[in-house]
């Protein structure tokens, strides 16, 4: 089939309160996962593989222009007393051992196959197609039992 007439999973997005709390909790959950600057690229990779349309990735893009990520707490200020005499008795600013980056600042706009899994999810609710978990939990369990009859096949 020509891409030209190739239909994507999400055609056109409606602009309506219900659909609004969804593209809005949807991308809460994207910049806990990806940079800002990042989400026109996922877009894009979602209108390739044919999950969205280019009229609603235009419109996601516009919309993530204005979101920001929420800010994290601000860390308490150090106050260094002139007075002491022993410095190294001073507690410095470094990061805590075993902390790690948040996905953001370690990647691009990749996600893992679980966080496609839930991106797949809020395109069928803005869609307004009832996402069933009972489906996902089942077709989880049959590629589970597909694997482990592979292996014993193979006896990996």
């Amino acid at each position: 089939m020509d891409e030209e007439y190739r239909r994507s999973a999400l055609e056109y997005m409606s602009v309506d309160f219900r659909t609004n709390l969804v593209v809005m909790r949807w991308l809460t959950f994207l910049l806990e996962k990806v940079k800002r600057e990042a989400l026109p690229d996922l877009f894009g990779y979602y209108e390739r593989i044919g999950w969205m349309s280019e009229r609603v990735k235009n419109m996601l893009v516009q919309v993530s222009e204005g979101a920001k990520p929420s800010e994290r707490p601000p860390q308490e200020e150090i106050v260094i007393d002139e007075d002491v005499e022993d410095h190294s008795l001073l507690l410095s600013k470094e990061p805590i051992k075993g902390s790690k980056k948040t996905p953001a600042e370690e990647t691009g706009w990749q996600l893992t196959p679980e966080d496609h899994i839930k991106s797949w999810a809020f395109l069928m609710e803005i869609k307004g197609e009832p996402v069933d978990k009972n489906l996902w939990c089942d077709l989880e369990t049959r590629i589970d039992s597909f694997e482990f009859s592979v292996e014993e096949y193979y006896r990996i």
